[in-house]
């Protein structure tokens, strides 16, 4: 009996697949190239030149320890904005990862490791903000809470990298991993070429902060990383909700550590130390190789995208 078009392409037949033509990164269709050229734009437009302007903004209503804060939260809520209305728009919720979205008890039962690794991260913002609230301070800490109060800062910086979370996730593993997906067969080499073509481009996005040459290519090469282990958290849980919790908590209790800790600060300002970035490159990659293997043996690489 001859397979249907559908059946055929099943990742769980992978003699299936090796029929289908290759395809390389110069052949997407016009609109997969607008998808991730608008994922990279989407950033850069809050985090390079916009950001000089939000922080103008900014310097009107906040102190001047919170004015890039306040910055980021002001270009990250207008591009959440924008972001919503073009998934509306095209109708792209499925596409960006948005649906379904998951219920708790069923994440528990079906991916009980990442459910644990999203309560590790949950602890440790707690643990930052129990020592914002105890008055153990950096120097930006006792700045910040001098010109406002502790709960501020910490609704601020838990709102801020919220967003953070969510745009980044809808327009790098949401949009641009699901155009890629979409696009192709289900094998393992397009997957993994799909999601180091997304990671590298999250990378890259970073290398315009202001720092170092040597800071901001080890921000560049550590974010990729990131995107990696990203990718694979959607792919093994089918959505970016998890991955998109994981982001905000993570961002959140670093930007959170520099107001506790003065050697988060120095840290931050210092030199680049090769040997810890070197170990957190390759433990952020172990795991999402690991994660995007587990989705490829469960014969679903991606989630269910629709026909458009």
């Amino acid at each position: 009996m001859t397979s249907s078009p559908r059946t055929a392409s099943r990742p769980s037949e992978p003699h299936e697949q090796a029929r289908g033509p290759k395809r390389s990164l110069l052949a997407l269709p016009p609109p997969t190239t607008g998808l991730i050229v608008l994922a990279v734009l989407g950033y850069l437009a809050v985090a390079g030149p916009g950001a000089v302007v939000l922080q103008l903004l900014a310097r009107f209503v906040a102190p001047r320890e919170l004015v890039p804060l306040v910055a980021q939260l002001l270009g990250q809520t207008l591009l959440l904005y924008v972001l919503s209305r073009v998934v509306e728009a095209r109708d792209w919720w499925e596409l960006a990862g948005l649906l379904p979205i998951p219920r708790p008890p069923r994440l528990l039962a079906e991916h009980p490791v990442l459910v644990v690794g999203l309560l590790g991260l949950a602890g440790g913002l707690v643990a930052q903000t129990i020592r914002m609230a105890s008055g153990e301070l950096s120097a930006l800490g006792r700045a910040a809470v001098a010109h406002s109060s502790t709960a501020t800062v910490v609704i601020l910086v838990a709102e801020t990298m919220l967003l953070v979370g969510i745009n980044e996730e809808v327009l790098f593993r949401g949009l641009a991993l699901g155009a890629l997906l979409r696009d192709r067969q289900a094998t393992r080499p397009h997957v993994y070429q799909a999601v180091l073509t997304v990671s590298v481009l999250f990378g890259l996005a970073h290398l315009i902060r202001q720092a170092p040459i040597s800071t901001r290519l080890t921000l560049v090469a550590s974010t990729a990383a990131f995107g990696v282990l990203y990718s694979g958290v959607r792919l093994a849980s089918g959505t970016i909700w998890v991955g998109l919790v994981a982001h905000g908590l993570w961002d959140a209790t670093l930007t959170l550590r520099t107001f506790t800790s003065s050697k988060a600060v120095a840290d931050a300002a210092g030199p680049v130390r090769w040997s810890q970035t070197t170990v957190t490159i390759v433990l952020l990659l172990g795991i999402g190789v690991g994660l995007i293997e587990a989705s490829l043996r469960d014969h679903n690489p991606q989630p269910a995208l629709p026909d458009r």
